[in-house]
């Protein structure tokens, strides 16, 4: 009897441990066609993450007691229309968690100690306040750096300003904090990385904003050590919501400081809005990005302005499940090659900077 009464003593014990604790497997599967024109011949594709980007998880909670937690956040990107666990032509072509590794210690009046490669307060902001939340034709990301189809060295034009830092839009190596959700609306992020011997890979940044009822609004300043060179990035983001329409902006101004030849300077603005129609959700935005200062020394990074016009519909047919469509229209001064085309969509366009570029995407996407 005393044996049978320890073993349920110690089946209650372990049922009671695993009542405290969880780990959940989440992700999205998101696929369109869709067709790019960069001013040199248009391409029809089958990709992926217009609306919100392909990714598998897996992340958990244990209640340590007393108001304190451990958790952890494992989150790969997924190419479904390939099949890849990495993009095409990439080294990489199995899973990896590139898009998040982290581990945690939570408090609930402390806030949050945050330990691995994770999203930066820069890119966080960014995509609080883009209509397009980053993905597809419409992303405000399109106005930041050159994408895959013009780009010779990914690792540089896929970076502000041609700058080489690795901290965009992730950084690794990283710790971060988060405030406390019990501040009035009041909220924030510090970030540190430490680059451990990777030039362009240490970094520092922090954000803070608030947020009650219909409105959000955050600033962030952050800069990466390229060497002797860094690069500064300042953000400030705003939206409202009205019931019958959101309006959001965004600014920001990016330096890439670099001793011999003085400091090239990119300043990005968004404007945007969504509005609620039926089950589903109109999106729009207009965005413009100025480069100033010594060349880059990039070819499409030079001197000049682009602009970008962007609409969208979501058809939401449950909660997890949408149909979407987005099209987009981009015209770059004779200096500047930013293209709608996503990291595989579009034709190449190497040299052929003041072109128009346009596109439009048709999917689905669904979330698990």
């Amino acid at each position: 009897m005393k044996q049978l009464a320890a073993i349920a003593v110690l089946a209650a014990a372990s049922a009671s441990a695993s009542a405290q604790s969880s780990v959940t497997l989440f992700g999205v599967i998101d696929a369109n066609v869709g067709s790019v024109n960069n001013g040199a011949g248009s391409v029809r594709s089958v990709g992926n993450s217009g609306n919100e980007t392909s990714r598998i998880g897996f992340r958990g909670i244990e209640d340590l007691g007393g108001g304190l937690h451990a958790g952890f956040w494992l989150e790969s990107q997924l190419f479904n229309d390939t099949g890849l666990g990495g993009a095409p032509g990439s080294a990489n072509q199995g899973l990896s968690f590139q898009r998040r590794s982290t581990v945690s210690l939570i408090s609930d009046t402390l806030g949050e100690v945050r330990l691995g490669r994770d999203n930066t307060p820069n890119y966080l902001s960014r995509l609080d306040f883009d209509p397009f939340t980053l993905n597809g034709v419409g992303s405000q990301q399109n106005m930041m750096v050159l994408n895959q189809p013009i780009q010779g060295t990914p690792l540089v034009n896929a970076t502000p300003l041609g700058s080489g830092a690795t901290t965009f839009p992730r950084a690794s190596n990283s710790i971060g904090y988060f405030l406390p959700g019990n501040l009035g609306g009041v909220y924030g992020q510090a970030m540190a990385a430490a680059g451990e011997g990777n030039v362009g890979g240490q970094y520092g940044a922090g954000r803070l904003g608030y947020k009650t009822g219909a409105l959000n609004t955050s600033v962030e300043y952050g800069k990466t050590s390229l060497g002797a060179n860094g690069l500064k990035e300042i953000h400030a983001g705003v939206s409202h919501d009205f019931g019958v329409v959101k309006l959001m902006g965004q600014y920001g101004k990016y330096t890439f400081d670099r001793i011999a030849i003085g400091s090239a300077v990119q300043k990005n603005l968004l404007l945007g809005a969504t509005v609620p129609l039926g089950p589903g959700t109109v999106k729009a935005s207009y965005n413009r990005v100025r480069i100033s200062g010594p060349d880059t020394g990039i070819s499409g990074l030079g001197p000049g302005s682009a602009h970008m016009l962007a609409a969208g519909y979501v058809y939401d047919l449950s909660r997890r499940t949408a149909l979407y469509t987005t099209y987009s229209r981009l015209s770059n001064d004779p200096l500047t090659q930013f293209t709608v085309g996503g990291q595989q969509n579009g034709p190449a366009m190497n040299g052929l900077t003041g072109r128009t570029s346009s596109g439009y995407e048709m999917g689905v996407r669904h979330r698990f």
